[in-house]
């Protein structure tokens, strides 16, 4: 899993966002995410997006969650990783 991953390859700041705290901190309790994860919901991801190195999308929604005007590079001073893995594709 794609978490998993990133802890082997020394990641270890982790933003969870989710449609409710209670799915987020699943996440942590099932240990996918180390515990010291940050949790936020939906409606933060704008801001978190501008914090994060990589961020992985893998939700099924009949909208975008993120938007393109979140993603513009111009807003960030580093390169960003976007991993989409939402079906049907957002």
């Amino acid at each position: 899993d794609i978490a998993s991953n990133l802890v082997d390859a020394g990641y270890t700041r982790f933003t969870i966002a989710n449609r409710t705290y209670a799915n987020a901190y699943k996440l942590i309790e099932d240990q996918i995410v180390p515990e010291t994860a940050r949790v936020v919901t939906l409606d933060a991801i704008e801001k978190e997006i501008e914090t994060c190195d990589i961020v992985v999308s893998a939700i099924n929604a009949s909208e975008y969650v993120v938007r393109p005007d979140m993603v513009k590079a111009d807003k960030w001073l580093t390169y960003k990783c976007m991993v989409d893995l939402g079906m049907p594709r957002t």
